[in-house]
């Protein structure tokens, strides 16, 4: 066992630090680098930073490590700029008491009505009437990186 290790079980052991069942708790010291880079995560830091910071050699091990919350996924959704297909900036309230019912049907909507570039903005229990001709109909929601306005055809 290493000395780091050492010391720890003889902290905790001096502290008498039980569980909610009243047993002696042992904490192993990797647990640590998970509570460390989802704070991270949560607090903005870029995954790139948080990468170098765990010494890892790619994203998807430091994706392993760093979970983003709910609640970090949600500040970010209220403050992204909503653009419409015409690439108009669409509002919605998400103050009040209704802010948490428009982010569980953003959230179901997203989860019922995922396209390969975005999301379909029709309420849920309407059909749509446009055929998948999603790149032209009104209430289709993409990145704005993703609208043809914005982006290069390359041609």
């Amino acid at each position: 066992m290493s000395t780091y290790r050492v010391h720890l079980a003889q902290w905790l052991a001096d502290c008498d630090v039980r569980d909610e069942d009243g047993r002696a708790v042992w904490v192993k010291p990797h647990k640590w680098r998970h509570t460390f880079a989802t704070r991270l995560i949560n607090l903005d830091v870029p995954q790139d930073v948080v990468r170098h910071l765990l010494d890892h050699s790619s994203h998807a091990m430091t994706a392993h490590y760093a979970r983003l919350h709910e609640s970090t996924v949600r500040r970010h959704w209220e403050q992204a700029r909503k653009v419409g297909i015409s690439g108009q900036t669409v509002h919605l309230d998400t103050d009040g008491q209704l802010g948490d019912a428009v982010w569980l049907k953003d959230r179901l909507a997203r989860t019922k009505q995922s396209l390969p570039n975005g999301y379909c903005g029709l309420p849920l229990k309407q059909t749509c009437p446009h055929a998948n001709d999603c790149l032209t109909c009104p209430v289709s929601s993409r990145p704005r990186s993703s609208c043809p306005s914005t982006t290069s055809t390359g041609a």
